[in-house]
């Protein structure tokens, strides 16, 4: 499992995986203003971000969810099935 934090607001963000490392990028942006009776202040940030994060060998990209709430990102990696049975015996002839 994956987290990010990312804002307040989805925005727009990337999800893909190449060569067993998932990649991550996107934008964070933000707006506050604030008026009082003297003064009006109004502040914005603006950023991209981008993350390469290396996948475990049983790790499988068909099985990947992800979920985005209160400006977390969450992302679930399902493994591949494991053979039940890795062995066999081979007939000597």
């Amino acid at each position: 499992m994956i987290c990010q934090n990312i804002s307040h607001s989805k925005g727009e963000q990337f999800i893909t995986i190449k060569d067993n490392t998932l990649f991550l990028k996107g934008e964070k942006k933000t707006f506050n203003e604030e008026t009082k009776e003297d003064y009006h202040h109004i502040e914005r940030t603006y950023g991209s971000f981008h993350r390469a994060v290396p996948l475990a060998k049983d790790a499988d990209a068909e099985k990947v969810k992800a979920d985005f709430k209160n400006g977390l990102l969450t992302i679930e990696i399902g493994k591949k099935d494991q053979d039940v049975d890795t062995h066999r015996r081979v007939h000597i002839g």
